[in-house]
């Protein structure tokens, strides 16, 4: 018969071991008398939600329209000239902020027409 070495045993005693005695007995339950007869403290009020009509006479709208970030890019970036053009910024490598500051100016610029871009283009990451 093939013989376990001593290490083996030992960690299956010690598995049997923890599963075995980590299965608690039968549960021990207080009898319906002994629960009624403590009080039970109350930590939340009920809550009556108001009624949304009341709710919308209450209300006052502030008026926060929705701005268009590409646009708004587009105004800042036409007020902007790039310190750099893209073949050069191509040839920059980013070795500190004005580096980057740089390359950014040239290549993070929104193309000037619907034209120049490729909406059915792949993106492979």
């Amino acid at each position: 018969m093939y013989q376990y070495p001593r290490f083996n045993l030992f960690v299956l005693a010690l598995f049997l071991m923890m599963t075995l005695t980590g299965c608690p007995g039968p549960a021990t339950e207080e009898t319906g008398e002994e629960a009624d007869s403590e009080t039970k403290e109350v930590l939340l009020e009920p809550f009556d939600a108001p009624k949304l009509a009341d709710l919308d006479a209450q209300v006052e709208w502030e008026d926060q329209p929705v701005l268009d970030s590409l646009e708004l890019l587009r105004e800042r970036q036409s007020q902007e000239k790039p310190q750099v053009t893209v073949e050069e910024a191509l040839k920059l490598k980013n070795t500190d902020q004005e580096m980057n500051e740089k390359i950014l100016s040239a290549l993070g610029r929104l193309p000037e027409n619907d034209e120049q871009v490729d909406w059915g283009a792949t993106i492979n990451r």
